[in-house]
């Protein structure tokens, strides 16, 4: 018999949160489909589907950090946010892009799950973003539903770039420097 004690595993790290910066966000029902705003729209309540991967701004998101502990996610080729449908928290309603209005339907958090997978959950309400019907075929749009950690529920953060600055919010960080007489 060993004196010594035990070594526990150790347990497996994950972030605690998403860093701010530009990212591809990838479904888990197939590596090739990401989120995407449905014709790359840049108009206000253009639908969230997946898509195969093609390297555009309408399938990257700036995702941004707040106060409260919750993300706002921006469409970088519209500047929209990913917002539900009317402010909905019914089991089933649409994601779509919106203006920026601060609104709880525009806070996500962003919660590990298994492995490299998150899932999005709406602070409004506490559903997840989802896959409708779990399908992996291109245009398939995005809504909120009871949490199940499913597939059609499991997102994959792929960070491309850092953040060029908090674009939601009007004023910048840093003062311009003042120019002296």
């Amino acid at each position: 018999e060993s004196e010594e004690p035990e070594e526990k595993p150790e347990p497996e790290e994950k972030p605690e949160k998403i860093e701010d910066g530009i990212y591809t966000i990838y479904s888990a029902l197939d590596d090739k489909k990401v989120l995407d705003i449905r014709g790359g729209s840049a108009e206000n309540g253009a639908y969230l589907q997946i898509n195969e991967t093609n390297g555009t701004d309408v399938q990257k998101f700036q995702i941004v950090y707040n106060d409260q502990g919750y993300y706002t996610i921006i469409n970088k080729a519209s500047g929209k946010v990913l917002d539900i449908k009317g402010g909905n928290t019914a089991q089933g309603t649409e994601v779509w892009q919106y203006s920026a209005n601060g609104s709880i339907a525009q806070q996500w958090d962003i919660v590990p799950v298994k492995g490299e997978y998150y899932m999005l959950v709406a602070k409004s309400c506490g559903r997840s973003m989802e896959v409708i019907g779990s399908s992996a075929e291109s245009g398939t749009g995005i809504q909120i539903n009871d949490v199940s950690n499913d597939d059609g529920q499991l997102f994959l953060f792929e960070k491309i770039e850092e953040a060029e600055g908090p674009e939601e919010k009007p004023e910048p960080e840093e003062k311009p420097e003042k120019i002296e007489d």
